[in-house]
């Protein structure tokens, strides 16, 4: 079972935020602080210490985007509560999640078995990370006001067996690659 995507933020609290009010995510209680010889030998890192979150990703049709809920108590776009704990033991959420980490202490990369230098689970960044929504030019205003660029331009373009995307590649604050989608038969 998919578990999580997980995205190394400069900030956690503020690129946390911005999935709040841009897409609607939730955030998943409690938030993680975790440090000690446990992390440093799951990480490969030496006095690792991390922070973050998990937020919930919508999961259905999102009537609007941009919803301020965090703020106010009131639903998200995508009709649920906006904060809740964990449902299996230890805060993990039934349904995937966006795992936003912080890590404190960085010195380079891990050593592996061999001595080598190589990627470490601290180094920012993915591949990207998209969100179906209901009217694409909307989600992609919200972002700009929400503190995120344009990477290209809005787009429609037939996908021969799987239908017509209307989609654009955004940035969120800190950089990271969004894909803003919608798909028509």
């Amino acid at each position: 079972m998919y578990a999580h995507t997980n995205l190394i933020a400069k900030d956690y609290k503020k690129l946390a935020r911005f999935y709040e009010k841009v897409f609607g995510c939730v955030p998943v209680l409690p938030e993680r602080d975790l440090s000690g010889e446990w992390l440093d030998r799951a990480t490969g890192i030496k006095g690792v210490h991390i922070r973050g979150i998990h937020l919930r990703l919508p999961m259905g049709s999102m009537e609007s985007s941009g919803s301020n809920a965090a703020e106010t108590g009131s639903e998200t776009a995508s009709g649920s509560n906006n904060t809740r704990k964990g449902g299996r033991g230890g805060g993990h959420s039934a349904a995937p999640t966006l795992e936003i980490f912080q890590y404190d202490s960085l010195k380079g990369g891990v050593l592996g078995a061999g001595g080598e230098r190589g990627r470490s689970p601290a180094d920012p960044g993915f591949g990207h990370i998209a969100f179906t929504v209901d009217d694409v030019k909307a989600a992609v205003e919200a972002v700009f006001e929400n503190g995120g660029s344009a990477v290209g331009e809005r787009t429609v373009r037939e996908i021969p067996g799987a239908g017509i995307i209307d989609f654009q590649y955004v940035r969120d604050p800190e950089g990271n690659i969004i894909e803003v989608q919608k798909w028509a038969e």
